[in-house]
């Protein structure tokens, strides 16, 4: 690695964590990702080995993965290997698993032990939450069905209680007469 490189497994797997939770990327897919697959000017990312023909894909990078792939990019220069996620002992290779560094980096932080891939639940989760249709979050993630999506995509606790507060209010108002959206709606996230 170039001197200006801290070669630390934390270091790189905080790359890790970011991609997949900013772009829903499985483990594999980061770890087989080269250079030559971001197109940074049209703010894209190819997928091109995946464990399923629908993980081959194109994915939009968001304005804060691009900007953190550009900082690594930058750290580590393109020069150094064809891949974004090189091997620390040889560069012509890219990273292997990371298993043991993550389970080490979780111990590290007093974190129970999950698999890094669980972290694509949180990208699945607030796209479902910001109302992307099912399918285009399958398409995302590389799924070619639906079916998988509530998995990843676990509604927000957050979501349920506004809703039954909703549901309350209208309750309310049926007894009342008058309806208040306001006083459903949660202030500052506090539900009321």
């Amino acid at each position: 690695m170039p001197a200006n490189i801290d070669s630390s497994e934390l270091e790189l797997l905080t790359w890790l964590r970011s991609l997949s939770v900013v772009i829903g990327l499985r483990t594999g897919e980061m770890l087989g990702l080269r250079w030559r697959d971001i197109d940074f000017l049209n703010e894209i990312l190819r997928v091109e080995k995946s464990k399923t023909p629908s993980g081959i894909r194109t994915v939009p990078l968001s304005a804060v993965c691009k900007s953190e792939l550009l900082r690594w990019r930058n750290l580590i220069g393109p020069e150094h290997s064809e891949w974004v996620f090189p091997s620390f002992e040889n560069r012509r290779h890219k990273l292997q698993g990371g298993r043991k560094a993550w389970a080490s980096t979780l111990k590290q932080a007093g974190l129970p032990f999950f698999p890094i891939y669980y972290l694509r639940h949180p990208f699945a989760s607030r796209l479902t939450a910001a109302g992307v249709s099912p399918l285009t979050i399958a398409q995302m993630l590389g799924h070619s069905s639906t079916q998988i999506v509530p998995r990843y995509a676990q509604v927000l606790d957050q979501n349920r209680l506004d809703a039954m507060k909703k549901l309350e209010a209208l309750r309310q108002s049926s007894l009342t007469g008058e309806l208040s959206l306001e006083d459903a709606s949660p202030k500052d996230g506090i539900p009321q």
